[in-house]
């Protein structure tokens, strides 16, 4: 509950440098199954003034399987407040083609496992080319988690996805400096 209550105060600052900033978060296992979960995120989205359009949760994939009428419930509740969700570190586990139809999810994050694989051969990036227009065949953006050279930035820029995360970018820091860095924007 800590972590989201500082996810909901960091995004609320960032929102005033850059008005379209979506929060990407992550929600335990537990959290889904924590009764208390859901009316605590309302009850801090709407004292915060913060609009759920700005937020987005991520779930691991690899828990999906294991309560599905309570995870559609959690998604859906999540939706209703207006965040985004998205299956995290796909293609890490028991990954499955189904889960891109099953689950009203809104992003696809392709797992770092992958991208490894891409650098590879020309057959590995086709697999994940494949998957990318799967994903956006059945109305769900992509992200490649990962992307840690040069060579792998130019990799993922082949696959037509529409989101890139890794060091190559920035590696972790301090809040204050991501403010710094977006004051100087």
């Amino acid at each position: 509950k800590w972590g989201f209550e500082q996810a909901v105060k960091i995004c609320r600052e960032v929102v005033k440098y850059q008005p379209d900033f979506l929060l990407s978060f992550n929600v335990s296992y537990l959290q889904v199954q924590d009764d208390s979960f859901l009316p605590f995120m309302q009850k801090t989205l709407e004292a915060s003034g913060l609009p759920g359009c700005h937020l987005m949760v991520e779930l691991t994939e690899t828990h999906f399987d294991e309560m599905p009428e309570r995870l559609h419930n959690f998604v859906g509740e999540c939706l209703a407040m207006g965040m985004k969700f998205a299956l995290d570190d796909f293609g890490n586990a028991f990954s499955s083609l189904q889960m891109l139809l099953k689950y009203p999810v809104n992003v696809i994050k392709l797992d770092r496992t992958l991208m490894n694989e891409i650098t590879h051969s020309s057959e590995n990036l086709d697999f994940i080319m494949s998957i990318v227009y799967a994903c956006h065949r059945s109305g769900k953006k992509v992200c490649v988690e990962g992307v840690e050279n040069e060579d792998e930035l130019s990799a993922v820029r082949q696959t037509d996805c529409d989101m890139i995360q890794g060091f190559y970018f920035y590696r972790p820091m301090e809040i204050e400096a991501l403010y710094h860095i977006l004051k100087n924007l």
